[in-house]
């Protein structure tokens, strides 16, 4: 008989008169079924990869060559990198399972007999089909400055192993003509960094920024894109540009000064005046005065020096440098 075959048995009793042969008969028969002793099963042959999709892997083996009547099914393991070993059973010598793209495997077959006699395994390495990455995940603004933004996110969950590193873009939400327009740059990361973190640096104070973050694989054909929308701090508002007294009368000045209307912490201008015999300053604030203005000072003493001054604040209260200018009354 062959190793681990399993065979039917029919028993048939037969009685034999000891003086009249026909009086011999048989009696009834009984089938059973048994099964000759297992032998682990030998390695499967001519292990392969017939297809690859973004969709799955299609595995191929044929049986052992060495009591292949001993196996009753085989086990399939894939091992990627350094993560822990998956296996599955099948009866069939052909398999598809999805598996992570960009990544490299080694896979194994082994065949086991009905007893649980586990034979040589056979392998293979390969690596899988390039695709793109998925987003990335928890893109979050953890640290605002005046001049930058830092982000930290998290590698994608999609088609990880495609990642080879990351691309960033950085423009302002509403468009300001005298600021950065947009920013972009790629940082190569095959290490793992999770969560990884990026600075979005020089940026315009007191702005709205859109800040993307996108995977890109090694044929750099880019993942999908993550946006997210901050703000940088303020700065002091710049400087006034300038500020001309005119004397219109003996008891009045008209002031005009010049700020910035570029300036995005542009705030409120805050313009005094004192003369030198009464030295008791006046002042008066102009909203969105930063852009700048004008304003006629009456009820002032004549034949009077006085010391103008224009201050710009930004939303926040930090102040620029003062610009001084000084105008004397008209004379009686």
């Amino acid at each position: 008989m062959e190793t681990c075959g399993t065979y039917n048995f029919t028993i048939t009793p037969y009685f034999v008169h000891p003086d009249d042969p026909s009086l011999d008969f048989a009696g009834d028969s009984v089938t059973t079924v048994g099964r000759t002793t297992d032998e682990t099963p030998g390695p499967p042959r001519n292990l392969e990869i017939t297809e690859q999709t973004d969709t799955g892997v299609t595995v191929r083996w044929t049986e052992p060559s060495l009591f292949p009547q001993c196996v009753d099914h085989y086990r399939l393991c894939a091992k990627l990198e350094s993560q822990q070993e998956i296996c599955v059973q099948t009866t069939d010598t052909t398999y598809t399972s999805k598996l992570e793209l960009c990544a490299r495997y080694t896979i194994s077959v082994s065949g086991i007999s009905s007893s649980g006699l586990v034979g040589i395994a056979d392998t293979l390495t390969f690596s899988t089909i390039t695709g793109v990455p998925g987003p990335v995940v928890n893109l979050t603004v953890d640290a605002v400055g005046s001049n930058f933004i830092n982000v930290t996110f998290g590698r994608p969950t999609e088609n990880p192993y495609c990642v080879e590193g990351y691309k960033y873009n950085v423009r302002p939400t509403k468009y300001v003509w005298n600021i950065i327009r947009s920013m972009s740059w790629i940082e190569s990361k095959r290490e793992e960094c999770d969560p990884c973190s990026a600075v979005f640096y020089p940026l315009s104070p007191c702005t709205n920024y859109t800040l993307a973050v996108n995977a890109y694989n090694p044929s750099m054909m880019d993942g999908f894109v993550t946006e997210k929308t901050a703000k940088t701090g303020e700065a002091a508002p710049k400087d006034p540009v300038s500020i001309i007294g005119t004397p219109v009368g003996t008891d009045s000045i008209e002031v005009v000064w010049e700020g910035n209307p570029t300036d995005p912490c542009a705030g409120d201008a805050v313009l005094c005046w004192v003369n030198d015999v009464h030295p008791v300053e006046n002042c008066m604030t102009y909203q969105q005065g930063t852009l700048g203005g004008s304003q006629l000072l009456f009820g002032l003493l004549p034949c009077s020096l006085y010391t103008i001054t224009v201050i710009f604040k930004s939303p926040g209260g930090l102040q620029s440098a003062a610009l001084v200018n000084y105008t004397r009354t008209l004379d009686i």
